[in-house]
C-alpha cells in the first residue's frame, strides 16, 4: 500500500510540475537577430508588410491539465495492475 501511495504522489507531483513549468520559447528574441523593419523583396520590388493580407501563424497548442490527469490516471492504473501482488507467485 506504501508503494502505491508513493507512486501515487510522485504522479500527482510531476502533474502539477508539468502544469506549473512555463512553456520553452519556440521564436527566438528580437534582440538576437537583425532589426525587422517590415520590407520585403518580392518579385514585384520591395514591399512593406503592412499592405499584405493578415496570415495567422501556426502556434503549437498548449496542453490541457486534464490530458495530463488522464495520463496520470492510466498510468498509475497500469502500475496498480502490473505490480498488484497476485496469490499463487
Amino acid at each position: 500500500m506504501r508503494l502505491i501511495a508513493g507512486l501515487l504522489l510522485i504522479l500527482l507531483v510531476l502533474g502539477w510540475l508539468a502544469v506549473t513549468l512555463p512553456v520553452a520559447k519556440t521564436e527566438p528574441d528580437c534582440a538576437e537577430g537583425p532589426i525587422d523593419d517590415g520590407w520585403r523583396q518580392t518579385t514585384d520590388g520591395w514591399q512593406h508588410r503592412d499592405g499584405w493580407a493578415p496570415h495567422h501563424r501556426a502556434s503549437l497548442p498548449g496542453l490541457h491539465p486534464a490530458v495530463v490527469g488522464l495520463l496520470e490516471l492510466q498510468l498509475s492504473l497500469a502500475a496498480l495492475v502490473g505490480l498488484s501482488r497476485k496469490p499463487g507467485r
